[in-house]
């Protein structure tokens, strides 16, 4: 009887052994498959398509992140180069957030020069129009060169000069309210600040 109770005992634990090694296993296989998941998840952009179906694209795909990049230089383009009193520092605050530390030291450098109480003073506002936009989505990271015209208006007096920059666009792995299309734009440097013809 003592004999029997020992197999038992034995058959018993032998099975819980095998059941708490196939728990293990299945736990390791789910987290596993759960992270996999999560990253294909996290490397997709889903959009509406027009017939309202959802379609998951790959947000390293170059067909559709190149329209997101150039929309983003557009975006940021404007917002960091186009502002009077009441919009300088709203717009800086969308824009810098998008921006590495050298888009943070040009700004300390508008400021320093007195930009908020110029544009206070002399009432003036300043308007951008890009003529051309070059971007290179080979490069890594992307490199953009934009050519644009800078307006600056005070009643009936404008005066232009070129505003050409050159940066590199990153593609970050995240995305926020602040920075909707996950892009960073560092490496900020105006090439050409030629004053133009007055009108």
């Amino acid at each position: 009887m003592k004999l029997n109770n020992l197999l038992n005992v034995n058959k018993a634990l032998h099975l819980a052994k095998v059941v708490s090694i196939a728990s293990i296993c299945i736990a390791a296989i789910s987290v596993i498959g759960a992270l996999y998941f999560v990253t294909q998840y996290k490397e997709k952009v889903y959009v509406v398509s027009p017939d309202k179906t959802m379609v998951a694209f790959s947000r390293f795909d170059d067909t559709y992140l190149s329209h997101e990049v150039n929309n983003h230089i557009k975006f940021w383009y404007q917002l960091f180069h186009s502002f009077n009193e009441a919009t300088f520092k709203p717009n800086m605050d969308k824009a810098l957030p998008m921006m590495g530390y050298s888009g943070q030291l040009e700004y300390k450098r508008l400021v320093n020069e007195g930009i908020i109480s110029y544009l206070a003073n002399n009432d003036v506002s300043v308007t951008i129009n890009i003529d051309t936009m070059i971007v290179d989505m080979e490069a890594v990271p992307i490199v953009a060169y934009v050519y644009g015209t800078q307006s600056w208006e005070r009643g009936n007096i404008i005066k232009k000069n070129r505003k050409d920059v050159a940066f590199t666009v990153e593609v970050l792995q995240w995305r926020s309210d602040e920075n909707p299309h996950g892009l960073w734009i560092d490496n900020y440097r105006i090439f050409n600040e030629e004053t133009m013809k007055d009108e």
